[in-house]
């Protein structure tokens, strides 16, 4: 494991420490669902992966940031523009030729019902033969049983398995 390079308080990340993503706020979400029935888990990511012609993973992935976080950030620096900086890890899921990345920012768990949602947007330093590949992409949370992830597949964009 790696520890988050932020200014924040480290916390262990799964995985090699691929880049930071600043991502800008987007849409408010709500959910209109009792929070006493809600696990502390984060919300799954929406994701969609493709290769890039340097045959790089390519993923955009949609995470949902509690909107009390957002909004304890804005109350302590009124000219903070809504952007978060991400770390995202990699590393490869066992059993399979597959990858996870690990998604992750400075929150606590907690149960929520509004979110703003942030595009994170990365891809892969590494070339990767062009086949259709499973990966998984988890947002982290510092509790590892916590974290919530997406499993996707990767197509070939020529067809091709």
């Amino acid at each position: 494991m790696e520890a988050v390079k932020t200014n924040k308080v480290a916390t262990q990340v799964p995985g090699k420490f691929l880049t930071f993503v600043k991502a800008t706020k987007g849409a408010e979400v709500k959910f209109a669902i009792s929070t006493q029935r809600l696990d502390k888990r984060p919300l799954s990511p929406m994701v969609l992966g493709t290769y890039n012609s340097e045959c790089q993973i390519v993923i955009s992935a949609v995470v949902f940031v509690p909107k009390t976080y957002v909004e304890a950030k804005q109350k302590k620096d009124p000219n903070w523009d809504g952007s978060i900086e991400f770390q995202v890890n990699v590393g490869e899921l066992s059993n399979t030729e597959g990858l996870e990345f690990h998604i992750a920012y400075d929150n606590s768990p907690g149960s929520f019902n509004d979110y703003y949602a942030y595009n994170v947007n990365f891809s892969t330093v590494e070339a990767y033969k062009v086949e259709n590949r499973e990966v998984e992409v988890i947002f982290y949370d510092e509790d590892p049983e916590g974290s919530r992830g997406t499993v996707t597949t990767v197509k070939d964009p020529m067809g091709g398995s």
